[in-house]
């Protein structure tokens, strides 16, 4: 008799959860959360996208890719601005704004660099579809890419990816689906998520739930509660550059530091790119096409960079890998009517542009960024845009000041 009135208890809260779930998807009460409130762990695109969002003004320059284009710019720029530079906080490029001026006199460009560690052209889509929009639209977006970007055998899937997930929030990604997950296995908590409401929105839930704990904390102790009591950050002690999460103090650019060239990871590495074929690019080059869609449909002028690595990482690929990748590059350049540069085939980077095999220091980004310039100087496409971005600006501040004076008045 227990047993029979345990099964009926078990039946009927599973027939009131499967109601109330039922309930919560179709009426989605956590739907109006905005996600940028929601508790992120301070990974590099958390970073990224904080700064981004909070500058004053829209960037007309935007650089986009890997630890290749991240570490060479951000580095230059510690020397070019002689102050240490924390790339958590300030990814302004003020060099290559100064170098475009420097070239078209009358123009002006705001530069930010939003790439990001370990990014895939998945992640680059994401950061296009999710940022590069609205009012935050640049005119230009430098894509610095290598084969790496394209194909790496340690890499899972477009949805495993921590910048992917991140973005994700701030995207509807249903019509993603089977490109970012592939394989049906690697669909099955995608599906659970779907599914089940409050796993799905668990986020959201976490963030309501911490904002009545502070209403509720703050009215019975009488003082304002933070949110720091509700989710506390713990900072990282070491160098972060690889890792998922970074705080504020823990990657910074020194001025003029001089940089040894050492290639630690020359064994995980090759496992990596050993193992590569062109065939396994096709996901990620489905990608890139259409991110350069996105930025075409949305009138951004895309600039495709090979970025420079050493001899000793290109002999890491299996054979005709490397090659093929540049490749499908140029050709997808060719098919959006966008410029390509192949700095690979620049004799003007030698091994001291190097700390290892694939990173460049700042002499290797201010080279790097003084083709960029020269590039979108020559290129009447890019002049134009910023020249037309600068007409606009101006009409704004007249408009602002307008608008001031008659409120004086």
């Amino acid at each position: 008799m227990k047993s029979l009135s345990h099964s009926k208890l078990f039946f009927s809260a599973t027939i009131a959860a499967l109601l109330i779930n039922a309930i919560f998807q179709l009426t989605d009460p956590l739907k109006q959360v905005e996600p940028r409130k929601l508790p992120f762990a301070h990974s590099w695109a958390w970073w990224a996208a904080q700064d981004f969002l909070e500058e004053s003004k829209p960037p007309q320059v935007v650089l986009i890719g890997s630890s290749l284009m991240t570490n060479p710019v951000w580095s230059n720029e510690a020397d070019y601005q002689n102050k240490d530079v924390d790339i958590a906080l300030d990814r302004r490029v003020m060099y290559l704004d100064d170098a475009i001026k420097l070239r078209l006199r009358d123009t002006t460009a705001r530069c930010f660099n939003l790439a990001l560690p370990g990014a895939m052209l998945s992640d680059d889509y994401m950061v296009v579809k999710s940022l590069l929009i609205d009012e935050h639209k640049p005119r230009i977006v430098i894509f610095g890419l290598s084969p790496r970007d394209m194909v790496d055998s340690g890499f899972r899937c477009a949805a495993s990816s921590n910048h992917y997930k991140y973005f994700s929030k701030f995207v509807d990604t249903n019509d993603l689906t089977e490109l970012a997950m592939p394989y049906f296995w690697q669909r099955i908590s995608y599906f659970i998520s779907r599914t089940i409401y409050l796993e799905q929105k668990k986020s959201e839930a976490q963030y309501i739930a911490a904002e009545l704990f502070k209403s509720f904390a703050t009215g019975i102790s009488g003082k304002h509660v933070t949110s720091d009591l509700v989710n506390p950050k713990v900072a990282q002690s070491r160098l972060a550059i690889y890792e998922s999460e970074v705080e504020k103090g823990v990657w910074i650019a020194h001025p003029h530091d001089f940089d040894f060239y050492h290639d630690t990871e020359y064994e995980k590495l090759r496992e990596r790119y050993g193992k590569s074929n062109v065939e396994g690019c096709e996901n990620q080059r489905k990608w890139f096409e259409m991110c350069l869609a996105l930025c075409k449909n949305a009138e951004i002028q895309p600039i495709i960079v090979n970025m420079p690595i050493t001899q000793t990482n290109i002999d890491l690929f299996a054979p005709g890998v490397y090659q093929g990748c540049v490749s499908q590059m140029a050709a997808e350049a060719r098919k959006f009517h966008c410029p390509f540069i192949d700095l690979q085939k620049k004799s003007a980077f030698v091994r001291s542009d190097f700390t290892d095999m694939c990173h460049m220091d700042a002499s290797g980004g201010k080279k790097t960024l003084d083709f960029i310039a020269d590039e979108i100087a020559g290129e009447p496409n890019c002049v134009a845009s910023l020249k037309r971005a600068n007409f606009e600006i101006a009409d704004v501040v007249t408009t602002n000041k307008a608008v001031e004076l008659r409120r004086i008045e």
